[in-house]
């Protein structure tokens, strides 16, 4: 049968034209298939829509076109190029420094020169520069291409404008006020009218930049009482921001200039060098706890800051020891000037409260990652501390008791900080051991015991280094797969050369072979027990200088009955040690 796809009246097979429509005939399995061809059709199409690969045009351009788009929406939204170091250095750096000059020539033009104008309009023409700084960097941000060369003239102008405020009361050229509260209420206004301001543009960069010139204007100048609470606000500001946009690399920045304007501007204008201290206390007392207060400011900021990734917490930690580095540098150096003795308590202090802002630390939530560093800070500034305390031997003593103490801590706490401080000192206090050895030996008291000085030391060196190199075969495990194997084989050779060394210049003649015999078969004996080849090494390095000491020095300069005894020992020590080695190899 078959049908008219028009009215659907039916007609037998020899029928091939509808006698009412006049249009031919379809047998019924044909209008299905087309039916499903159809329906398949509009779903692709409803597909390519819902993908957005739908062409308006059909037929074999379309496949063309819907090929080509992609292309074009890719081309469209391409990343734009990288720019060269020459673009960045011809865009972002040039013109700070630009500005940076620019504001300093102002301020000097405003200060030195305008010899025949009054205060009032030296203040005047000064604002009016900066007001035009400020509009034509708002101007000029405008254009997408401009708008760091236009955010640096707005910095640059505010900076402009904090420095004539300032000058209003400080400089004596443009002074026109007489009131110092009246001067900190203005310059407080101009500080909050920058930073608001300058927030906008949630730049580090332009901030920086205000900073650098606030402290810039501020070390140029007569430095009086105030300026210390002038570069105390910045640095509130600095933290305040970093603290706020999570800028981590402000505080560095703000904490290099604050430090370095106290001491080159500042420092040497709080006391009259060489003249009499008694003086110039009030002063100096003023400038250290202004120092003090830098150094509060900025660990209130490291302390309740929450970093986020990797880099953050490097650049927070970086903060916290550049903060006691300078603190304890600048605060000793002026403690040396007004008074020697109080060189230790402050070393100490320092330490204890660095301690306990540690320990703080690691109770309070999200503050266990600063631990570790406010540790280190506080054991580097006791260890300071020992010298200006101590006799010489004993600071030595103490500093190589450091030395495992460190490394357990770094074990303990699986930090790399403590591990580093203590390869640190242990090359110090090396070099010290092989500095005393040349040394007479004196004598010192050991719990009321008096003992050469040189013995006390090395033998103290001694066992150090090897507790140290045992804490890292004990602790293997914690610092598989770090750089710390080569520093523990250190510690062990180290330990070794000390012990050779130090029986060379202590023990009898006779007996200097034996006891490297006799060292080596301990070291032997731990490095089976520890499964340390490295231990062997160093004990095959004592057999190997004991025998090149008998053929050259025992053969010909010791009696009979030593050179004997030297014999028998050394023989009977290297046929034990040969025992043990065909007994357990391949066990170790």
């Amino acid at each position: 049968m078959r049908k008219c796809p028009k009215c659907g009246k039916q007609y037998d097979d020899s029928w091939k034209i509808c006698i009412k429509c006049n249009v031919f005939l379809e047998e019924a399995g044909d209008r299905l298939t087309q039916l499903e061809n159809q329906a398949k059709q509009i779903l692709q199409e409803i597909k390519e829509i819902r993908e957005g690969r739908s062409t308006a045009q059909k037929g074999p351009g379309a496949e063309v076109e819907r090929k080509e788009k992609p292309q074009a929406v890719k081309e469209e939204t391409a990343a734009p190029k990288e720019e060269d170091t020459e673009t960045r250095i011809g865009k972002y750096f040039l013109n700070k420094v630009g500005v940076i000059s620019l504001v300093a020539g102002v301020a000097f033009f405003v200060v030195y020169t305008f010899q025949y104008l009054t205060p009032l309009y030296k203040t005047v023409v000064g604002y009016i520069i900066s007001a035009l700084l400020i509009l034509a960097g708002i101007r000029i941000e405008l254009n997408p291409k401009l708008k760091w060369y236009g955010r640096t003239l707005v910095g640059g102008g505010w900076a402009l404008t904090y420095f004539i405020t300032y000058a209003i009361y400080h400089i004596e050229a443009t002074k026109i006020i007489q009131n110092q509260l009246l001067d900190l209420i203005l310059l407080a206004l101009v500080v909050t009218s920058m930073i608001v301001h300058l927030l906008r543009y949630r730049s580090q960069g332009v901030v920086a930049v205000v900073l650098f010139l606030g402290y810039f204007t501020a070390g140029i100048s007569d430095v009086a009482y105030f300026t210390l609470i002038y570069i105390t606000l910045l640095a509130i500001i600095a933290v305040s921001l970093a603290y706020k946009m999570k800028w981590y690399a402000l505080p560095l920045f703000s904490m290099i200039a604050t430090y370095l304007t106290h001491f080159i501007w500042i420092e040497p204008q709080m006391h009259l060098i060489g003249g009499p201290v008694s003086m110039n206390a009030a002063k100096f007392w003023l400038g250290f706890s202004f120092l003090c207060i830098y150094w509060v400011v900025y660990n209130a900021m490291i302390f309740i800051s929450q970093p986020e990734g990797e880099r953050n917490k490097n650049l927070v930690i970086s903060a916290l020891f550049l903060n006691s580095f300078c603190f304890g540098l600048l605060g000793g150096v002026a403690l040396q000037e007004i008074d020697p003795a109080l060189r230790f308590n402050f070393f100490i202090i320092s330490g204890l409260c660095t301690a306990a802002i540690a320990f703080a630390g690691k109770y309070a939530a999200s503050r266990e990652h600063l631990f570790t560093s406010y540790m280190v800070a506080a054991i580097a500034f006791l260890t300071a501390a020992l010298p200006f305390k101590l006799e010489r031997e004993w600071v030595n003593v103490l500093w190589l008791v450091e030395i495992p103490l460190l490394t357990y801590l770094s074990l303990y706490c699986k930090s790399g900080l403590y591990r580093i401080i203590s390869w640190g000192l242990a090359l110090i206090t090396f070099i010290i051991m092989l500095a005393i050895l040349p040394a007479e030996s004196m004598g010192m008291s050991v719990f009321g015991q008096a003992v050469r000085t040189r013995l006390f030391v090395l033998a103290v060196g001694i066992l150090c280094f090897y507790a140290a190199k045992l804490l890292y075969k004990i602790n293997e495990q914690a610092v598989a797969g770090q750089r710390d194997a080569g520093a523990s084989n250190l510690y062990a050779f180290s330990g070794t050369l000390l012990f050779a060394l130090l029986t060379l210049v202590e023990a009898r003649e006779y007996f200097i072979t034996l006891s490297w015999a006799l060292g080596a078969f301990v070291l032997f004996a731990a490095g089976f027990l520890l499964k340390d080849r490295y231990l062997r090494y160093s004990a095959l390095a004592l057999i190997a200088a004991a025998i090149l000491r008998i053929a050259f020095i025992d053969l010909a300069g010791l009696e009979a009955i030593y050179r004997i005894l030297v014999f028998i020992g050394f023989g009977a020590i290297l046929l034990v040690v040969s025992y043990i080695y065909a007994k357990v190899r391949g066990k170790s």
